[in-house]
């Protein structure tokens, strides 16, 4: 197991995790906080070879009673990119 602890940080992959790696366009365009930086890293793990990446938005769903169908949930107006490949 060490050994391929190791490897993994030796590995020329883990670069997709180097977000400054991205112009301050890009990273704007996604959006500065956690859940546009993150899209932005599912896009660079894809890129990368990453069969499967899941992004989420909140917490552990909602309370019983709290969910509108339809409702509009995200607290952001602006519209962000989240592009994951395809």
């Amino acid at each position: 197991m060490y050994d391929d602890a190791v490897r993994l940080m030796q590995s020329a992959d883990l670069s997709a995790f180097d977000l400054t790696k991205e112009s301050a366009e890009t990273r704007e365009a996604y959006g500065k906080d956690s859940f546009g930086q993150g899209c932005l890293l599912a896009r660079r793990l894809v890129e990368a070879g990453v069969r499967y990446v899941e992004v989420t938005l909140g917490g552990m769903g909602h309370p019983p009673g709290k969910f509108r169908p339809g409702a509009r949930t995200l607290r952001h107006s602006r519209p962000r990119l989240c592009f994951t490949g395809g």
